[in-house]
Formats: C-alpha cells, sequence, structure tokens
C-alpha cells in the first residue's frame, strides 16, 4: 500500500497547511491533466513539488507515488433523465443524495437540476453517519453532524434549470470509500424551488428526504424517496492506483458459476491437501437441493461434483457446518434446516403438513415437518463421497437454526456442536432457544442445553456462533450473537459441563452510549500480538429510526487475570457501516499483522478492507485492494492455490447475487508459514487448538476454528502466518485442546506444514 498522508476515512486539509500554499486563481483550478505526466516539475517556486497549489495538495497525501502529481477529472452522477420533482416540502424540510466516491476524490463542483419555482435554495455537504445525517435523526447528543463545507444560498430562477456550487478553493479531499451527502434546505413554505429527481439507478448512490410529518408518522426521519435526485458532482480523481490491484477476481476463470445467497465454507474434502469450496444457497424454496461442491483440481480450476459426491441429496438446508465429527481423517457434514414452528405434531409420523408425504420423524414439538425436510448427518468416506446416516443421531430436533459451529467444551477428544436459533415471527419473536449438543463418541449427539445452564437465560434470535477461548484457560467458550437491539451471550466454560454468561462482565457489548446491536457475527485474533484474543462484532445500524441501537465494535483483550475488552473502534480508526454483517480476521499481505475485513450489506454497500498500520490503527485500503462486491453477505478465506497467501471467498446477495473468488496477487512477496494440526488425543481436526510462531522478533498466536460468525462461514482449517522477511519459524508451540503443549524448532519459512500430537517429526 502507498504511504498516505492519512490514516481516517476522510481529510480537510488544516487551515494551516491551506496558508502555506497559494490557491492559484480558478482557471488553473479546472484544468484538465489527464495529459500531464504526473511528474514534479522545475517551477521557481522550490517549494512547490507540482508547480501547482492544488496539484501539490494531491502530491502531499501519496508522495511515493509515480504519478502523484495527476489529477483526473471525473463527474459523479451524469443523469440526463430529469422526470419529475416532489412537492409539499415547508421550510426546514430536506431532499437529500449520498455519494460514495470510488478513488481518491478532490471535490471541486456541486451541482443541482431544479424543476422550476423562483427562490433561494440552501445547500449543505454533510459527514455520512451510518446512512444518517445525525442533524436529521432522533438525537444529536452525542454523535455530532459533520458540516464539510460552509452551507451556501444559491438563487433559482423561475423556469429551474441547472445551478453550481463552486467549492474548488475549499479543498475538500476524499479517500475512496468515504461516504457524503448532498443537502438542498427548502426556507420556503411553499416548497419551492423544485429539485428535478430521475429513476436512473445506482447502487453508489441513495437518495432520502427529511420532514417531522413523515417523522410523526413512520418514525423514520429519513424518508426513502425510491428516485434519485438530479445532483452532480464534479471533481478530479488523485493518487490513483498504480498497476493492478492487490487481488484479482478469478470466478469465471476457477469455473466457479453461482447465483443467489450462499453461506461459504473453505475445506479439503476429498483430502488431497488443497481448498474445496462448499455452498449452501438460502434459496430453500426454489433450491431444495442446496449445497453445492467445487473441488480444486489444483491448476486454479474448479469443478462441481455435488452429484458425484453425494452432496445432491442435502434438502433445504439452513446450516451446513463441516467437521471431523467421527475423528477418521475426513470432513462430516451436517446439515440444520431452518424452519418454523407452526402447525400441531401429534407425535406420531403421519403426513402432517397434508403434502401426501408421510413424516418419518416423529416430532415433539409443533413444527412443520416431512421427509423432505430433516436434520441429516453426512459421513465422509475420505474420497468427497457423502452418505446420510439413517439411524438417530440424536440432532432430529427441529428449530429456526440460523449458525453453529465445533468446540470440544469437555476436552473428551470429540466435536461438540452449538447451534444458534431464530425468532417465530420476525421481528417481533418470540425467540426459539439456542441448542448445544455433547458429542458422545459413538457417532450420536445428547441436547445438553439445560443441563449445561445455556437455557437459563431468556432465549435470543442468534445469528452467529464463534467458539474461542478468549481467557487462555483451556477451556473453549464460545459467543452467541444476538440481533434486534439484543445483548449477546458469552458462555465462559466452567469447566464442570455448564456455562455462565459474562459477555456484560467482559465488555463484549457494543459500549456505551449505545444499547445492545442488532448483531450478526463475530471472530477472534490477536491483533496486536500480544498473546491475547482481541475481537470485532458485526451488526447493522439504523440510526434514522433505531437511535439506541448500537453499532459493529472492535475491541482489544485487557488480559489476564480479567480479560476486560476495552473498546478501540475509533482509536483504530474502524469505521462501522450500516450494513456490517460479517467479520474476518486476516493477514492479507503476511507482515505479521493482522487485517481486517467486513461484509456489508445492502444495495449501495459494499464489504471493505482495512490493513494494519505500524501503529496498530487500520487503513481501508479497499479501493487499492480491488474486492468491492455489491452488497456483500459474507466471506471466508483460505489459500486455494498453495502459494503462502490468503485468498477470498466471498458471498453476495446485489445484483442477484452469487460468490466472487479473489486470488491474492501481493501477499507472498513476504514470507509465511502454514500449519496444519492432526490430533490424536484431541479432536482429530485439532479444533481449539493454540499455536505460537515465534520468528526473530515476531510472535503470533492462531487458533483453529471451524465453522464461525455470521451463518457459519468456514476459514480453512490450516492456519495461516505471515513472517514478513524472516525466514525461519524459530519456535513453534502447539496447545493442544485438553492443556498438553508440544514444542517444534527451527522450521523454515514458505511451506505448509502438518504437526501431529505426540510427534516430534516435522511434515
Amino acid at each position: 500500500m502507498p504511504k498516505w498522508g492519512w490514516l481516517v476515512l476522510m481529510i480537510l486539509v488544516s487551515a494551516a497547511f491551506l496558508a502555506a500554499c497559494d490557491q492559484g486563481d480558478d482557471d488553473d483550478n479546472n484544468d484538465n491533466d489527464n495529459d500531464d505526466d504526473g511528474s514534479p516539475t522545475d517551477d521557481d517556486d522550490s517549494s512547490s513539488a507540482c508547480g501547482d497549489p492544488i496539484k501539490d495538495l494531491y502530491a502531499a497525501q501519496c508522495p511515493e507515488n509515480q504519478n502523484r502529481c495527476v489529477g483526473t477529472d471525473f463527474e459523479y452522477r451524469k443523469d440526463d433523465e430529469p422526470f419529475l420533482a416532489k412537492r409539499d416540502f415547508v421550510t426546514g424540510d430536506v431532499e437529500a443524495m449520498q455519494f460514495k466516491f470510488q478513488a481518491p476524490y478532490h471535490l471541486q463542483k456541486i451541482k443541482l437540476h431544479f424543476k422550476e419555482g423562483k427562490g433561494t435554495a440552501r445547500i449543505h455537504l454533510y459527514a455520512d453517519y451510518l446512512g444518517s445525517v445525525p442533524k436529521y435523526i432522533p438525537w444529536t447528543d452525542f454523535i455530532p453532524t459533520v458540516e464539510l463545507m460552509t452551507p451556501v444560498e444559491v438563487e433559482v430562477k423561475k423556469d429551474g434549470g441547472w445551478v453550481t456550487v463552486d467549492v474548488t478553493d475549499q479543498n475538500l479531499l476524499f479517500m475512496p470509500g468515504t461516504k457524503v451527502w448532498v443537502a438542498y434546505e427548502h426556507l420556503s413554505d411553499d416548497g419551492l424551488p423544485l429539485l428535478y429527481y430521475s429513476y436512473a439507478d445506482d447502487p453508489y448512490y441513495q437518495c432520502r428526504y427529511y420532514t417531522p410529518d413523515f417523522y410523526a408518522q413512520y418514525g423514520d426521519r429519513w424518508g426513502a424517496i425510491g428516485r434519485y435526485y438530479m445532483i452532480r458532482l464534479e471533481g478530479r480523481h488523485f493518487c490513483e492506483r498504480e498497476g493492478d490491484p492487490y487481488f484479482t477476481d478469478v470466478t469465471t476463470a476457477a469455473g466457479i458459476d453461482v447465483t443467489g445467497q450462499h453461506r461459504t465454507a473453505w475445506v479439503d474434502v476429498d483430502g488431497d491437501g488443497l481448498q474445496d469450496i462448499v455452498l449452501t444457497k438460502l434459496d430453500t424454496t426454489n433450491t431444495p437441493n442446496n449445497v453445492f461442491y467445487y473441488r480444486n483440481n489444483g491448476d486454479g480450476t474448479f469443478s462441481n461434483l455435488t452429484v458425484e459426491s453425494g452432496l445432491n441429496q442435502v434438502s433445504k438446508s439452513g446450516v451446513t457446518l463441516l467437521a471431523d465429527y467421527d475423528n477418521d481423517g475426513d470432513k462430516d457434514l451436517i446439515s440444520m434446516v431452518t424452519i418454523d414452528v407452526w402447525a400441531s405434531d401429534d407425535d406420531d409420523d403421519d403426513d402432517d403438513d397434508n403434502d401426501d408425504d408421510n413424516d418419518t420423524l416423529a416430532l415433539t414439538e409443533s413444527v412443520k415437518a416431512d421427509d423432505d425436510t430433516h436434520n441429516a448427518l453426512f459421513l465422509n468416506d475420505g474420497d468427497g463421497v457423502f452418505t446420510e446416516v439413517t439411524t438417530t443421531t440424536g440432532l432430529e430436533e427441529l428449530s429456526y437454526y440460523s449458525s453453529g459451529g465445533f468446540g470440544d467444551y469437555d476436552n473428551d477428544g470429540n466435536l461438540d456442536l452449538y447451534v444458534a436459533c431464530w425468532m417465530t415471527n420476525y421481528p417481533y419473536g418470540p425467540y426459539y432457544p439456542d441448542h448445544l449438543f455433547h458429542n458422545e463418541g459413538d457417532g450420536t449427539y445428547a441436547d445438553v442445553t439445560d443441563a449445561a445452564g445455556i437455557n437459563d437465560e431468556i432465549p435470543l434470535p442468534s445469528y452467529g456462533v464463534t467458539w474461542v477461548d478468549f481467557n487462555n484457560d483451556g477451556r473453549y467458550d464460545v459467543m452467541s450473537c444476538n440481533y434486534g437491539g439484543n445483548d449477546n451471550y458469552v458462555w465462559e466454560n466452567q469447566g464442570d459441563g455448564t456455562f455462565k454468561d459474562v459477555a456484560r462482565d467482559k465488555n463484549l457489548q457494543r459500549s456505551y452510549p449505545y444499547g445492545g446491536a442488532i448483531n450478526f457475527g463475530a471472530d477472534f485474533g490477536d491483533y496486536n500480538n500480544d498473546g491475547n484474543l482481541d475481537y470485532i462484532q458485526s451488526a447493522i445500524a439504523h440510526p434514522r429510526y433505531q437511535p439506541s441501537t448500537g453499532t459493529s465494535a472492535f475491541k482489544i483483550s485487557g488480559g489476564a487475570p480479567d480479560y476486560v475488552y476495552e473498546d478501540k473502534t475509533d482509536a483504530a480508526g474502524y469505521v462501522p457501516d450500516e450494513g456490517d454483517v460479517d467479520p474476518s480476521f486476516v493477514d492479507y499481505n503476511n507482515d505479521g499483522r493482522l487485517d481486517l475485513f467486513m461484509s456489508s450489506l445492502y444495495s449501495g454497500h459494499y464489504p471493505r478492507l482495512y490493513e494494519q498500520q505500524a501503529d496498530g490503527t487500520l487503513a481501508d485500503i479497499t479501493y487499492w485492494a480491488g474486492v468491492e462486491v455489491h452488497a456483500g453477505t459474507g466471506n471466508a478465506w483460505g489459500d486455494f492455490d498453495g502459494d503462502g497467501d490468503m485468498d477470498l471467498l466471498e458471498s453476495f446477495n446485489g445484483d442477484g447475487g452469487g460468490v466472487r473468488l479473489f486470488r491474492n496477487e501481493i501477499g507472498n512477496q513476504n514470507n509465511w508459514l502454514e500449519v496444519k494440526l492432526v490430533g490424536v488425543n484431541a479432536n482429530h481436526d485439532a479444533i481449539g487448538a493454540r499455536i505460537t510462531v515465534t520468528a526473530g522478533d515476531l510472535t503470533q498466536v492462531r487458533y483453529v476454528q471451524g465453522p464461525r460468525g455470521h451463518f457459519g462461514a468456514t476459514p480453512m482449517f490450516t492456519q495461516h502466518f505471515g513472517l514478513a522477511q524472516e525466514a525461519v519459524a524459530d519456535t513453534i508451540e502447539v496447545q493442544w485442546p485438553g492443556g498438553e503443549t508440544e514444542t517444534w524448532t527451527g522450521v523454515n519459512a514458505d511451506q505448509l506444514i502438518v504437526l501431529t500430537e505426540g510427534s516430534p517429526d516435522v511434515q
């Protein structure tokens, strides 16, 4: 990444810096610089880098760019199809349009197309806050409204036309991904002048209006107009990406072809050492057999072997989880249906829902179920062929399952299962309780929810499950991320088969002044390399009508003895988005520091990749990485091509939905190490194991995860370490589930190794 002069979402050049720069005249400011080679000039003014004060501002932000003095003219929202104008506005009402900058941008002119009506229009430029402007939402006490320029009043002629607000001399420079609102404030009770809108659609923009009447009627201070105001921005892109992005979209070339919204997983299905892809489509109505298996061919391509593998038998799966549940060395699959309680079951196997199919299950609660709708366990034969277990497994109870994950909470060597549940009638409930299933070691599970104390608390709707030993005591804890403005549950393992909720005690909620959040998922990782697992929480947020709910949160573990988490969301430079749904810690560039990726839902929203800087702050590098996908719903990271850097599998529901595979092109410029663990006394996948790698001055911790977070996304089980320029891992320490610790020394970088519990060999 270039060395930038900012590490925040947006910069406004300080007055002190501006005073040192000659602003130049308007003609100079509006020159088209497309033909400029971008090199510094031999200007007489030795203090000027580019021979032009505006270009000097550009160069100051990216001093290492070859084309740092270039500004390329660019116009946002060039729409020439006016349609109508909304009437009946009064003094104080506001019509506003949000813009998202796609590259570093110098905003120079704001243009508005008015339909008619002589009068004065007051124009504002606001910073976005979660799809809103605090001034126009139900509170303003702890979130300030940020005016990015002094409001400008313009006169509009009777017959309307385009009006231009020139802000060139205000030096408004913005990072890519920044969102701003151009707002027209009405100053007359006759609603004039009238601002044109059109129906030309574009996901980079959204429009809303504010009226007290709308809020009183609908409880939303930002009314969705469903159209697009005719507002344009003119200016220059500068400090543009040089060369190719860090990632390449290889979806088509790899042979992956799906539509719709999917849950994502990296799993070595057939045991050949390559990372395969398993997808679960959420549309079970039109796609009842909704699990798809893409086998990694080892040459950068994948083959759809869903039918050959037998996974086409999986029906109406709401939660698909893969792990080696029977410890035989391959990944098995558990399918949990997502189904509403609705009809009385008389505890027999008659045709309860009158679809002419006799039920195969006699159910103990009111459910809609038949022989096409049931939980199932599929055993892998080791070569990637699955067969459904037809005997009783203990997983027969149906519910509205939404997420799940595996962890060996009692350290008996068998993977237990925690499955989260949703609600009966969205958005009001009642809510289904989560379930904890104990692996009996004989191929069956036992529901121990009550005995473990999980049902001691009120059921809440959960969207994400993450197992984690957050307090480093060798016992696996589990976090359930709850939706609807509710608190999370963090079930601390008491070591006696029971759990205690400590979410509030450990500050694993959104911090004051917010209430509970609309949580979706979480991930844990040692962000600051101090040996403790830090935390990122995803949460959607709609302050325009739910002002008390919290946002996504980034927190650092305080470590022993209390392991209380401290909120660093603002200090680190993480900027929550209205659509945050699925986070992942990942070292994408192998520099030995964990970075952060967040999927973001909804039309007009895009994922972000944050790179951790040397001082621990985060810089949004999505533009340079090239991983934008419209309305992302989930992500999983794995090294599918075996070159030592982490590739991205991202699901989305915008533009018809599907998944995208992004190949990492730069991570292997640094050294790396990938560690696969094989448990013997521990579970075979070694889920819950803690790996500490020391290479020179770098010490990093990873823990082996299975499915986790929102929708049970599955990163690869093999653990990845970026080693920067270190050529040798001096020590590798593994704390196996159950507490035994082993150490290996002097392992060369740039390879995948296999470490087996109890064996001194490095394979």
